[in-house]
């Protein structure tokens, strides 16, 4: 699996749990209000860090390319 599908699927899973959020928000239930920030600071800290790994990548094919030349 591609890092960049990994990241579509992550962020669309990011998006359900703020959603799931929103509904327990309205409802009054702290309960999964505090499960779903749990999740989406963990999906946000994993985001964080494939995206921080496609950049790394994405500068040294940038840096092959340079000394090539």
């Amino acid at each position: 699996m591609k890092i960049d599908d990994l990241i579509q699927l992550l962020n669309n899973r990011l998006k359900e749990f703020q959603l799931s959020r929103d509904y327990a928000r309205m409802s009054g239930d702290l309960e999964s209000m505090n499960a779903a920030d749990k999740e989406i600071i963990s999906l946000g800290d994993t985001l964080f860090k494939l995206n921080l790994l496609v950049d790394t990548t994405k500068s040294a094919a940038v840096k092959d390319d340079v000394l090539a030349e």
